[in-house]
């Protein structure tokens, strides 16, 4: 082996990939990487909003969530959805769960199992609808 088969930028006995340069780096998108970001709610408040859509803190995308407060209230103004407001000490959330139409025990188990004064943890995403950040869960535990 001669020492030229050596790349000691990779670390390996093979050339290095050339490095895109930024105009070349591809957009984020969502549904490229799938990372759960543990969070506090005064971070979700204070993200930053770009034209891409994409929220960030500290210029990473937030794509999942997770963090963990105590239910102040419960709504469930229709059969599809319950709207919950959480403090997690930090900052105040409205967080809704969508439920199957069809699966009235799911939307039975939510009320019963999870009431005010309870700590959850909330696995979710951010979301702006109607000039409103508002977390939508897929999970509430």
């Amino acid at each position: 082996m001669a020492a030229t088969d050596f790349a000691p930028a990779t670390g390996g006995y093979f050339p290095s990939p050339v490095a895109e340069s930024p105009t070349q780096q591809k957009s984020f998108r969502a549904s490229e990487q799938q990372t759960l970001t543990p969070v506090t709610l005064r971070m979700l408040w204070t993200a930053e909003h770009g034209a891409d859509e994409v929220f960030r803190v500290d210029g990473q995308p937030l794509v999942q969530i997770t963090f963990v407060g105590r239910i102040l209230s419960v709504e469930s103004s229709s059969s599809s959805n319950i709207s919950y407001v959480i403090d997690d000490g930090t900052g105040i959330m409205q967080v809704k769960v969508w439920l199957e139409v069809d699966d009235q025990g799911a939307t039975q188990q939510h009320k019963e199992t999870l009431g005010v004064g309870q700590y959850v943890r909330v696995y979710g995403h951010l979301r702006n609808w109607q000039e409103t950040l508002n977390v939508v869960a897929f999970r509430i535990a």
